[in-house]
């Protein structure tokens, strides 16, 4: 999908640069440079260059409170996550998200899984729980994860 065609998909266009959404967002109270509309705006005035070297959007927790508040109804969360999608498509991966990716892709958890811990669910009852990776490694694999955070080795 082109930016263009995002762009239609969700209305952007009738964006009118209210801040509505702006407003309401939880991560632009605590981020100041964050603006959804400044996303928006960013896309439709900008182009692909800014897009693809601006890391702001990362940042959205895709709440949905900007696309409840939008008096035009633009759908920007979902405006927002598929663009994130197109930057992964051209390799524009912030940081973090790989960070937060690998020990997935590396243990099939946000976070190990250790002996201690497994001793611990044993004193309450609770089954010993062993690594994913094949299943993991396989979900990462077909969707393109894989090479976010490299081949395997940790």
């Amino acid at each position: 999908m082109t930016l263009e065609e995002l762009v239609e998909k969700h209305s952007a266009f009738y964006c009118m640069e209210c801040g509505v959404c702006t407003g309401g967002c939880p991560v632009a109270r605590l981020v100041p440079n964050f603006s959804p509309r400044g996303i928006v705006e960013e896309v439709l005035l900008e182009g692909e260059d800014k897009v693809l070297e601006d890391s702001s959007v990362w940042l959205c927790s895709t709440c949905g409170t900007c696309s409840e508040r939008c008096p035009q109804n633009v759908t920007i969360t979902d405006f927002i996550t598929e663009l994130k999608n197109y930057l992964v498509r051209h390799d524009r991966v912030h940081p973090g998200v790989a960070a937060q990716a690998a020990p997935i892709f590396h243990d099939g958890r946000i976070y190990a899984i250790e002996d201690f811990d497994n001793k611990k669910r044993k004193k309450q009852g609770l089954p010993w729980v062993k690594p994913k990776t094949e299943e993991a490694a396989k979900i990462f694999q077909l969707t393109g994860l894989d090479k976010i955070v490299g081949n395997g080795s940790k």
